[in-house]
């Protein structure tokens, strides 16, 4: 009787962090007066009999992310993140998959800059996003210059001399090779 008891409480503990670390939804379509072990055997049920679905899903979304008008930073990790969450459900993509997928769909403003990609020696995601980050602060500074020295030229020469040294642009510093 006693290790009933023990077991009682300790089935009590798994219920209730499964009632603290799943949605309510999940819970409510699954748990019906069960001890732990059913409930832990239905949720990874739930998860499991899903994977096919949900990695159709998930290449969908990656296959058809366009960058549009967010930055190159939001686009890169919105991929990366899918890519992760492939990886996480047992699809993993290697990483030139990811950078012929940035590559792709980047808006006309950055696309030419992928071009220039191939000249790195040994291209990764990383050195294709700092890369790319550096070329579109570049535009948009080249952008808010064209446009102040077009509404006024009287103080073109001193934001001249101050866009020289952009600070809001990254800095990137890329090894040889």
């Amino acid at each position: 009787m006693r290790g009933a008891a023990k077991w009682m409480a300790i089935d009590a503990t798994f219920i209730w962090w499964f009632f603290l670390a799943v949605s309510k939804e999940t819970l409510h379509i699954i748990v019906h007066d069960d001890d732990a072990l059913i409930v832990s055997t239905k949720i990874t049920g739930l998860f499991t009999n899903n994977q096919l679905q949900l990695i159709v899903f998930l290449q969908q979304e990656f296959v058809g992310l366009h960058q549009n008008d967010s930055s190159i930073d939001d686009y890169c990790m919105r991929l990366k993140n899918l890519m992760d969450n492939m990886h996480d459900i047992g699809f993993p993509l290697s990483d030139e998959v990811l950078l012929s997928r940035i590559k792709t769909d980047l808006n006309k403003d950055i696309g030419n800059a992928t071009s220039n990609l191939g000249l790195l020696t040994i291209p990764t995601y990383h050195k294709a996003v700092d890369y790319l980050s550096v070329e579109e602060c570049q535009i948009k500074n080249s952008r808010a210059h064209t446009n102040h020295t077009s509404q006024n030229h009287a103080s073109s020469f001193f934001f001249i001399i101050s866009a020289s040294a952009p600070l809001d642009c990254p800095v990137v510093l890329l090894p040889p090779g």
